[in-house]
């Protein structure tokens, strides 16, 4: 089991009704979040701050870098959705700066590691 999957099993627990789903890509070292959705009755409240603080700390110790695609699919605002994971250190997948390795938008690249 990666780590990975055992920080989505941890934030499973914590937060019943989140689904989270992680895709471990050990080839690159990135773990690609495929699904945040929080239930309705539980929007506001912090949950999805919770689960990728926690996805953040766990690739951080990893020496991991997270991917995303943000999306307004499950009825999020879309910028604020990515102001949301800005937040969190993550930065268009864009430009001279892209990483060709992934399709997602949104790449948090690793701390404290030096690239190669």
């Amino acid at each position: 089991m990666s780590w990975a999957s055992e920080a989505v099993e941890a934030i499973r627990a914590d937060e019943p009704g989140l689904k989270l789903y992680v895709e471990w890509r050990a080839r690159s070292l990135t773990a690609a979040i495929t699904m945040l959705a929080v239930p309705e009755d539980r929007r506001g409240q912090g949950v999805a701050r919770r689960a990728v603080e926690t996805l953040v700390v766990a690739a951080d110790l990893a020496g991991a870098q997270l991917a995303v695609t943000p999306t307004d699919e499950f009825g999020a605002d879309l910028a604020r959705l990515r102001r949301f994971y800005e937040g969190f250190g993550f930065v268009r997948n864009t430009g001279a700066a892209r990483d060709w390795d992934h399709k997602e938008d949104y790449i948090r690249p690793r701390w404290g590691v030096e690239s190669a």
